[in-house]
């Protein structure tokens, strides 16, 4: 086997290196007497020293207040001259009427005598979920929030249900011709989230009444019948309860949200299907 004459087969030995003649600093405890790198910190601003012999003292004397500051010439002479008395300090912004009208009123929440709900209670239409997912076949304890899969905490149920405490409300919809109250639990906490989703369930789960039934076309009652069934197949427990309000709403049972009325403490009720 031939090998090349400038190929170096030999390991490499490097050249040869003095002793390093410093001891190696290893760390360890300190000891009594030992004195802290550096010995003795350079002189700052504040260090007290001492004056060397012969040197002079300079002072320097601040005046009191600054000096006039001398007028340019191509300033007035006198500074309630027309040209600057008048001057705007800035651009005037004009605004078309429907946004000086309601720049000129408070918002809405925060207007005095105006009773308005939190975000939990209030409907979005342009939302793609309802503040609270809440089924009304069931009862309000398995009312949560979107994101969550736990019902609603103690916290939240005692949020206060508008923006001033109030002892009464009612809540109608256009599915049923019932008005629902809601009223404070103790006197003077005002109505609170819990309260309003505690009437919703309340108001709803309630026999019909035979005369209500009867006033009703044949078309609706098949609607009420069918959706009797369906909720008997789902728990056949409740089929002794008989036809409830809730079977009036047709399937259309999942809670949207309230919106404001012309009438004072009167929200509407906006139902969706499952």
């Amino acid at each position: 086997m031939l090998h090349r004459a400038d190929t170096y087969y030999a390991p490499y030995t490097p050249r040869f290196q003095p002793p390093y003649r410093y001891p190696i600093a290893l760390p360890r405890p300190p000891k009594a007497g030992d004195a802290y790198w550096p010995g003795q910190l350079p002189p700052t601003v504040n260090t007290v020293r001492a004056k060397p012999a012969g040197a002079k003292e300079v002072r320097f004397d601040l005046p009191v207040a600054p000096p006039p500051l001398k007028r340019s010439k191509t300033m007035p002479a006198s500074s309630s001259s027309s040209s600057y008395k008048h001057a705007p300090t800035s651009a005037p912004v004009h605004l078309s009427p429907s946004r000086a009208a309601n720049m000129a009123q408070p918002p809405q929440h925060r207007a005095a005598g105006i009773v308005s709900l939190v975000p939990l209670l209030a409907h979005t239409p342009t939302s793609s979920s309802p503040p609270i997912i809440y089924d009304l076949q069931y009862g309000s304890a398995y009312a949560r929030l979107p994101a969550a899969s736990a019902p609603l905490s103690q916290t939240h149920r005692q949020i206060l249900a508008t923006s001033q405490p109030i002892a009464h409300m009612r809540i109608r919809c256009d599915a049923f011709p019932w008005i629902i109250d809601v009223r404070e639990s103790a006197p003077g906490v005002g109505i609170r989230v819990g309260d309003v989703l505690d009437a919703l369930s309340t108001g709803l789960w309630r026999r019909l009444r035979s005369a209500e039934y009867a006033n009703l076309d044949a078309r609706n009652k098949q609607k009420i019948e069918n959706a009797f069934r369906a909720r008997v197949a789902r728990n056949p427990a409740v089929q002794s309860e008989g036809i409830l309000r809730l079977d009036w709403l047709q399937g259309r049972s999942v809670f949207k949200g309230l919106v404001t009325t012309s009438e004072p403490n009167t929200w509407a009720l906006v139902l969706g299907s499952t």
